[in-house]
């Protein structure tokens, strides 16, 4: 198996019941090591370990040494975040001394422990260093206009399903240089996916 050294940072958009996560899912597939900040619970079972809360994680990932592990964090609050970033940070530097690969992170829903103008000081450490720390980050948000802009600007990827609210087709038209009508007629578990280097947009499908 090809052993990655530096991960990719992908935005991940839409609205609820469209195919955001189960994308999501699909592109952990690729890792041995996981991290998931699941706030509804989504990422439970299939290979997942559930833990409940900061000091769980910490103490999970201790236990296991280097085995391959996936992790779904189920938060007790908020408040937390920025600790599951700095652990997240923390796990990555060792998977990447001992050359096990890139850590796969997700933080599910962005609005809700970011702002547009505001990030979490760990939080801006993935986003800025997390790929050369060797991190695969995936931000997913129903709600892109209202999360931080920063992630945005380091994307490698940008991915976006149907969007029920004008306003958030727009904003994700604008980044991807697309029309918001082309978000408007994206069926369920269609999407549109940009390589933001290439600047080349391709359409999609999750099968099942």
């Amino acid at each position: 198996m090809h052993i990655q050294n530096e991960g990719v940072l992908s935005i991940i958009s839409g609205s609820s019941r469209n195919g955001k996560s189960a994308y999501t899912k699909r592109q952990l597939e690729q890792y041995e090591y996981a991290l998931v900040w699941d706030v509804d619970e989504e990422y439970t079972g299939g290979g997942f370990i559930k833990v409940n809360g900061i000091g769980d994680l910490y103490n999970l990932i201790k236990s296991k040494g280097n085995k391959p592990l996936k992790i779904s964090c189920v938060p007790r609050n908020l408040s937390e975040f920025d600790d599951f970033c700095k652990i997240a940070i923390g796990w990555a530097k060792d998977i990447q001394e001992l050359k096990l690969g890139v850590l796969g992170v997700v933080v599910e829903e962005t609005a809700d422990v970011t702002t547009p103008s505001k990030a979490p000081a760990n939080f801006r450490i993935l986003i800025g260093r997390g790929m050369k720390l060797g991190i695969s980050l995936y931000c997913v948000t129903q709600r892109p206009s209202e999360s931080d802009k920063t992630s945005l600007g380091n994307a490698k990827y940008i991915v976006t399903f149907y969007m029920k609210r004008p306003g958030d087709r727009e904003y994700m038209a604008k980044e991807m240089s697309c029309r918001p009508d082309d978000i408007e007629a994206l069926d369920k578990l269609h999407y549109l996916k940009q390589n933001v280097d290439e600047r080349k947009i391709i359409a999609g499908k999750l099968e099942f």
